[in-house]
């Protein structure tokens, strides 16, 4: 990975540059989970034959989808909408998505 960094003194007064590299890292690597976790919805989407699954969040929630016309995730991969029965939406950040899990009905 190559940062970029073109700061002024000014701003570097008290930030070390390592400090800035982790962040950079650390960014990176929430960016990249964020991508892979969209990339397995898309494809739990796409499936053929679809499998119905949940998708669980950082607070422990799981929003079920049991059909592919449950969920949608942005073009950006930034957020995840869930559609219930009864015409509400949820939207999601993609951060905040844990995980997938099959439903046990699934088997």
């Amino acid at each position: 990975m190559t940062v970029c960094l073109s700061l002024t003194q000014k701003q570097l007064a008290g930030v070390s540059v390592t400090t800035m590299l982790y962040q950079s890292c650390a960014g990176a690597a929430f960016q990249l989970a964020c991508s892979r976790m969209t990339a397995d919805i898309r494809e739990r989407l796409k499936a053929h034959p679809f499998v119905p699954f949940s998708i669980r969040v950082a607070d422990g929630r799981e929003y079920r989808v049991p059909t592919p016309d449950h969920a949608h995730v942005y073009p950006s991969g930034g957020r995840v909408s869930i559609f219930t029965d009864d015409d509400r939406e949820v939207i999601l950040a993609a951060l905040l998505v844990s995980g997938l899990a099959l439903d046990s009905s699934a088997s």
